[in-house]
């Protein structure tokens, strides 16, 4: 008997369809939805019932009162209206040429990874049908529209037409900066020697968003592709969108001022681009000589964003998800230099990271304006150790670009065909 495929996927690939399924690409997953908000409603509505004759409610009772009853009935008709546009909205039946399942879409989807097989199913248009596409330069397998016109692969970038049902690429080369090597026109990296020979368009992160806050929202990129789907890529694309990433927060980093204040933001693309390391070895263990060589770069990124940082008071963002983000973040990183460097003592291992990099609490000010008056602030509780740290990691010159690793990685080619569903 074959193995469940949800049982053979890894945390990785299985938040990857946590998200699709939040997304509401398909029309299951939005009934479902819909009618889990109006059970809540009827359930709700019998409480209120309840609660309503046991007495007249006043003041802050009689307030709470009307909140709760405007969240029932804002639950229930919100899931009759998701329940009415899963059943009257436009949609698609399509059948996934590689594993032959069946799935029932939004007209409005553009790209939709296969739960049954793990490829990426892209469409064009209104058409159900759908062929097998395969890229010549770095063998990625998946589906499209047979005629979505011009388009890129996913993975390595390669610019290609597609048009009644075949695919035509483009024989148009452009030289590496670095090493002069041919490359197939629109190729993110250079085959060869890992250079950056074009622009990578990054994906919007998924939003949350609807009236119970697990509405997934993803942006498109100018290929149609998303932030859900690109993450079916083979190790080596999940490498590339991983160096494209990293250089974009090199490049911030050497623009932000000495003594600024953290940018969690480019912390946690540092965080998202580990998490792609991570699930790229996980399925290409033969790249572990190239994430090697990436992470002293991770490592000198890290310590640039918190050069002299200042912890200003926090509005939005509590010292909490401080602590968290870059507990999580040295978990990661730790993680990988083991992995990499089978054998060695993680005791006198010096890549390792702390436990925590910043480890952040309130405390009272100095010499405030009104003492009578305590204003809370925030401060880092292991400055001495931070400082130090980033003393021993910071480059003394600028950020430099990332390589991406070479086409091949130990003698193995890009190519993958998904044989473990995501």
């Amino acid at each position: 008997m074959a193995a469940n495929p949800s049982q053979t996927r890894s945390a990785y690939q299985s938040r990857t369809y946590r998200l699709q399924h939040s997304a509401r690409k398909n029309m299951s997953s939005m009934i479902g939805r819909g009618i889990g908000l109006i059970i809540s409603g009827i359930l709700g509505g019998l409480v209120v019932l309840y609660v309503s004759r046991s007495g007249p409610l006043e003041g802050l009772m009689g307030i709470l009162f009307l909140v709760f009853l405007a969240m029932v009935v804002g639950a229930f008709f919100y899931g009759l209206s998701m329940v009415s546009r899963a059943v009257f909205g436009r949609r698609r039946t399509v059948t996934c040429p590689y594993c032959v399942a069946k799935r029932t879409l939004f007209r409005k989807v553009q790209s939709y990874v296969c739960d049954g097989c793990g490829h990426v199913l892209r469409f064009r248009g209104d058409g159900n049908e759908l062929v097998k596409v395969t890229c010549p330069h770095c063998a990625l397998e998946w589906a499209a529209s047979p005629d979505s016109g011009a388009t890129r692969c996913f993975c390595c970038g390669a610019r290609l037409m597609l048009s009644d049902s075949s695919a035509r690429f483009s024989t148009t080369t452009q030289p590496c900066p670095a090493c002069a090597d041919p490359n197939p026109e629109g190729r993110y990296f250079c085959r060869h020697c890992g250079t950056s020979v074009s622009l990578m368009e990054q994906a919007a992160e998924p939003v949350k968003t609807g009236f119970d806050n697990e509405n997934i929202k993803v942006e498109l990129t100018s290929e149609g592709m998303d932030s859900i789907s690109v993450r079916a890529a083979p190790p080596i694309g999940l490498l590339y969108f991983a160096t494209s990433r990293l250089n974009s927060v090199a490049s911030q980093a050497n623009e932000l001022p000495e003594g600024d204040q953290l940018n969690l933001s480019l912390v946690r693309q540092v965080q998202d681009s580990l998490e792609e390391i991570e699930e790229a070895l996980t399925r290409g263990p033969e790249y572990a000589g190239p994430v090697s060589a990436m992470l002293p770069a991770v490592t000198h990124i890290t310590a640039r964003l918190l050069k002299d940082i200042k912890i200003g008071p926090m509005v939005n963002t509590g010292t909490e998800e401080y602590n968290i983000a870059f507990r999580d973040l040295s978990t990661l990183f730790n993680s990988l230099t083991i992995k990499v460097t089978p054998g060695v003592d993680s005791a006198l291992n010096e890549n390792l990271w702390p436990t925590s990099l910043v480890k952040v609490s309130r405390g009272k000010s100095v010499g405030a304006a009104q003492p009578q008056t305590p204003q809370f602030f925030t401060v880092i509780d292991n400055e001495a150790e931070l400082k130090d740290w980033v003393k021993r990691h910071l480059p003394d010159s600028p950020l430099a670009p990332l390589s991406a690793p070479p086409a091949s990685a130990s003698g193995t080619t890009s190519g993958h065909t998904p044989q473990t569903p995501l």
